[in-house]
C-alpha cells in the first residue's frame, strides 16, 4: 500500500504544480486560453496507410484551414524511414504555406526528391511522418511536438502544442501527420475478444494494463485497438485509452505518440518498441505486443520496454 499512496500522491503534487505555472509566460490556448496559438487543421485528415504496390505513386490531397486566424506561414518538414536502405532521411522545409485556406499536395515522388533517394527505393514498411511549425501573425513560432521539460538539466524544449491536440483524432490535427506503406492483413484476423496479460513490469512499479479480458476492434487494414485503463490498480481517476497496435509487414508493435491519459508534466505516451515481435497472419490465437512506456518526466528511466500478451478467448 505505501508504494500506491506513493505513486497517488506524486500524481496529486505533480498536478498541483502544474496549475502553479505562471499563466502570464504561457500562450498555449489548450492551456489557459488566454490567447490563441496558431495551429493549423486538416478539413478531412489524409489517409494513414497505402499498400506496397502504390507505395511509388502515394499522392495526397488535402484541404487546410488555419483554426484560430492567425498563422501567417506553415512551414512542413518530412522524415522517412526507408526499409531498402535501413536508413532515416529527414527534409526541413519540405513545403510552405503562408495562405489559408488552402490545398496541400504531397506525392511520393516530391519526398524522393526532398530526401535525394530513388523513387525505386520506396516500399513495404516505409514510415513517412510530417511536422509542421506554424508562424504566428507576431512571429511566434508553434511547433507540431508537445512540450517537454528535462529536470535533469533544467531545460525546455522547443515543442509548445499539447499533446491532446496533436493525439486526439476530433482535431484533424495538421500539425503532426504521417503514412505507412503496410502489408495488409485479413479483416477477421485479431478481432474479437482476448485474454491480456501483463508479465513485465513497468517503470511505475506496476502492471501497465490489469490482467482482464478484452475486445480486439478493426482500425485499419493494419491496426487494431482495445479500451482499457492504464496503472487501472491505482484508482487515480484516469478513464480508458484506446491502445493502438501496429501489424507492419511481418512485425507487430504498438502504434507511436499514444497518450495514456495521465501525465506529471507532458504527459506519458506509449511508442513503438526497438525490438518489435512478430505474428501469424494465419494463426491468431496469441500475440505478444512489445512497446515501449515513455515516462521520463515522471522521473522514470526513458523509453522503458515491456509487453503485453494477447491470448484469443
Amino acid at each position: 500500500m505505501k508504494k500506491i499512496s506513493y505513486l497517488i500522491i506524486f500524481f496529486v503534487l505533480a498536478a498541483l504544480n502544474y496549475s502553479c505555472l505562471d499563466q502570464s509566460t504561457i500562450a498555449n490556448p489548450s492551456l489557459y486560453e488566454l490567447e490563441n496559438g496558431a495551429y493549423v487543421r486538416f478539413v478531412t485528415a489524409p489517409p494513414t496507410s497505402f499498400v506496397p504496390e502504390v507505395a511509388q505513386s502515394v499522392s495526397i490531397n488535402a484541404d487546410l484551414y488555419d483554426a484560430n486566424g492567425n498563422v501567417a506561414q506553415y512551414d512542413l518538414s518530412v522524415t522517412a524511414n526507408i526499409v531498402s536502405t535501413g536508413e532515416t532521411f529527414i527534409a526541413e522545409n519540405f513545403i510552405t504555406i503562408t495562405s489559408f485556406p488552402a490545398t496541400l499536395n504531397i506525392t511520393a515522388q516530391m519526398i524522393a526528391d526532398a530526401i535525394n533517394v530513388d523513387l525505386s527505393a520506396f516500399g513495404a514498411g516505409d514510415f513517412i511522418q510530417f511536422t509542421g511549425v506554424a508562424t504566428r501573425n507576431d512571429g511566434v513560432k508553434f511547433y507540431g511536438i508537445p512540450p517537454t521539460f528535462d529536470d535533469s538539466n533544467g531545460t525546455i524544449g522547443i515543442g509548445n502544442t499539447e499533446s491532446n491536440l496533436l493525439n486526439a483524432i476530433a482535431y484533424q490535427d495538421a500539425m503532426t501527420f504521417d503514412y505507412i506503406v503496410a502489408c495488409p492483413i485479413d479483416d477477421t484476423k485479431y478481432v474479437g475478444k482476448y485474454m491480456l496479460t501483463h508479465p513485465v513490469g513497468t517503470c511505475c512499479g506496476g502492471a501497465i494494463f490489469l490482467d482482464q479480458e478484452v475486445e480486439l476492434e478493426l482500425v485499419s487494414v493494419y491496426q487494431r485497438s482495445f479500451p482499457a485503463i492504464y496503472l487501472e490498480q491505482f484508482a487515480i481517476g484516469n478513464g480508458p485509452i484506446d491502445f493502438t497496435i501496429n501489424f507492419i509487414c511481418g512485425e507487430v508493435t504498438a502504434a507511436d505518440n499514444q497518450n495514456s491519459g495521465l501525465q506529471c508534466a507532458n504527459g506519458i505516451l506509449f511508442n513503438g518498441s526497438d525490438a518489435p515481435g512478430g505474428y501469424d497472419e494465419v494463426d491468431d490465437s496469441v500475440l505478444v505486443v512489445k512497446f515501449q512506456e515513455a515516462c521520463q518526466d515522471c522521473g522514470c528511466a526513458p523509453d522503458e520496454e515491456t509487453e503485453i500478451i494477447l491470448t484469443k478467448v
